[in-house]
C-alpha cells in the first residue's frame, strides 16, 4: 500500500537544508489509523524542534474526514507553519503535477507516480546506522 509519511531528498541537496514531507492518505481507513496523540507529536514536533527546517508539508488523498480535523486544530497551528501546509485533491496526474513543483519524477518513488521502484527494507536501513547496527 501507499499509506504512511514518506519524505524524499531532492535531486539535489537543498543548500537550506529543508524538508518537503509527503504524507499519503491512500490506503487510510480507521483500523490502520495512527492515535491521535502520534498526530499531535508529529505537528509539535515540527512546529517546535523544526520550524525553519519545514519547505513544505504536502498531504495526498486526505480522507474528508481528515479536512474537519484539520480545520479544528489548525488555530493552534503557527501561522508560518500552517502555510507550509498543501492539501492535493484529485486525480493521481494533478498530484504528479504538485510533486514535480518539488521533485525531480524520475527520483520519485513509482507508488507516487514517480519513476524510481523502491521497496524499504527496515533491516537495511538501520545497518546503514552504526548505532543501531549493535543492537
Amino acid at each position: 500500500g501507499r499509506e504512511g509519511v514518506m519524505t524524499f531528498p531532492s535531486p539535489e541537496p537543498s543548500p537550506d537544508g529543508k524538508a518537503v514531507v509527503v504524507m499519503d492518505f491512500r490506503g487510510y481507513s480507521f483500523f490502520n489509523n495512527p492515535p491521535m496523540r502520534a498526530s499531535k507529536a508529529t505537528l509539535s514536533i515540527f512546529q517546535n524542534h523544526y520550524p525553519e527546517r519545514l519547505h513544505k508539508f504536502i498531504v495526498l488523498n486526505a480522507p474528508t474526514i481528515f479536512y474537519g480535523f484539520y480545520k479544528v486544530i489548525s488555530p493552534f497551528i503557527d501561522p508560518v507553519t500552517k502555510a507550509k501546509v498543501q492539501f492535493v485533491v484529485g486525480s493521481d496526474e494533478q498530484q504528479r503535477k504538485v510533486l514535480d513543483e518539488h521533485f525531480d519524477l524520475t527520483q520519485l518513488e513509482s507508488s507516487l507516480g514517480g519513476g524510481r521502484f523502491y521497496e524499504f527494507s527496515a533491516e537495511e536501513y538501520f545497518s546503514a546506522d552504526p548505532e543501531f547496527r549493535s543492537q
